[in-house]
């Protein structure tokens, strides 16, 4: 899972750094509708890799609560994909309270699908 996360970052010429969480969530930021998935894509995966976690966590966290459903599912996916136990809580809250069922359902695939979370996290 962690090569495949290594590919689609070296595809886009993504650095694994402190740098590139800023570039992308200032992306985001100037443009979510352009650059929101694919910003919430490779920040979980700069997550994940072990760059800044804690920050893209709280991005993730964050942009889960938006006002656009398409936006909460696509923060959802990055959580999971991010994985470590820290994703478990807000994706268990996040099925059990989202108002819209496309994005209820994302959690319970990520977590069944996430090569990033442990046996007994998922």
């Amino acid at each position: 899972r962690m090569a495949g996360f290594e590919v689609n970052l070296a595809e886009y010429s993504i650095q694994k750094t402190n740098q590139s969480v800023d570039d992308l969530l200032n992306a985001m930021n100037e443009d979510p509708k352009k650059f929101g998935p694919w910003s919430l894509w490779n920040l979980a995966l700069i997550g994940a890799r072990g760059v800044d976690r804690e920050r893209i966590f709280h991005n993730l966290v964050f942009f889960s609560h938006a006002t656009d459903a398409s936006m909460r599912q696509h923060s959802t996916d990055a959580l999971a994909k991010l994985g470590g136990a820290e994703a478990v809580p807000p994706l268990l809250d996040i099925a059990a309270h989202d108002q819209d069922l496309s994005v209820r359902e994302r959690p319970f695939c990520g977590l069944a699908e996430s090569g990033t979370l442990l046996l007994g996290e998922r």
